[in-house]
């Protein structure tokens, strides 16, 4: 009997698809899923600060807005760079690096409260926006990846559920440790409010950044990759994908309103 050999080539995505019904990815789906939770928590938090801004620095609401224009700005710019980062390391350590992004992000809130420089909190949340946006990319698709091709909208579905669970969870730690009674309270006072609560954030993504980088999580290609190892080198374009311009078009009209 001749012993069959393995094919050494990296399984596509088709063929990653084709085997999920015999693997089980719920330890992995659940892993991915935690990370849904700190897309939304990290985004409304960030949105608090807004109000808050105005109090320490005497803004227009226009200027304490630039908080929130340099977190979204960090989406428009990191989401490129991030496909070409999963298409070099793979899905898990493009996850762990933007975990470690929002870290170091969090971590300048401190120096930014401490100094009360707004240009340190405008970077501040421009670069915890990077991390959050690396997060999405490299998460969106690998949930949808994770297991049957026919499940793939009830698993973006049930993850961006607990997206809401943490949409609705950063106001309230916003209003409980940093939206305080400010009154009779000098600037400095009121930026010192800030440094704790984005002290324990840091420590929190520090902790499930080690997670993830320490988990098994199946390493499946990006399609780039598996369209190599197939020999087939045909790109579409995106603005070829009527879908998804329609899409990005909903989604910045949503996001703005």
């Amino acid at each position: 009997m001749v012993a069959s050999i393995p094919d050494p080539r990296p399984r596509p995505l088709t063929e990653a698809r084709s085997t999920a019904q015999n693997t089980s990815y719920t330890g992995p789906f659940l892993t991915v899923t935690s990370l849904y939770f700190i897309f939304g928590f990290i985004t409304t938090l960030n949105m608090a600060l807004v109000p808050h801004l105005r109090h320490i620095f005497g803004l227009s609401y226009g200027m304490a807005m630039l908080a929130e224009s340099a977190f979204f700005l960090a989406f428009l710019l990191f989401s490129a760079p991030t496909g070409w980062l999963i298409e070099s390391i793979g899905y898990k350590r493009t996850m762990v690096v933007a975990l470690l992004l929002q870290v170091a992000g969090a971590l300048l809130f401190v120096p930014a409260a401490r100094m009360v420089s707004f240009p340190l909190f405008l970077a501040a949340s421009f670069l915890v926006g990077a991390g959050v946006a690396a997060l999405q990319t490299s998460a969106n698709p690998y949930v949808a990846i994770l297991g049957p091709e026919h499940s793939a909208a009830v698993r973006l579905t049930l993850a961006q559920a607990i997206n809401a669970i943490g949409c609705l969870l950063g106001p309230i730690l916003a209003g409980t440790c940093i939206l305080t009674d400010s009154s009779g309270m000098s600037p400095r006072q009121i930026a010192d409010t800030v440094r704790t609560p984005y002290l324990a954030i840091s420590g929190g993504l520090l902790v499930l950044a080690l997670a993830v980088a320490f988990l098994h999580l199946p390493a499946i290609q990006p399609p780039t990759a598996a369209a190599a190892a197939l020999g087939t080198t045909q790109r579409r374009s995106i603005w070829g994908c009527r879908h998804t311009i329609l899409g990005s078009i909903g989604i910045f009209l949503y996001v703005g309103v």
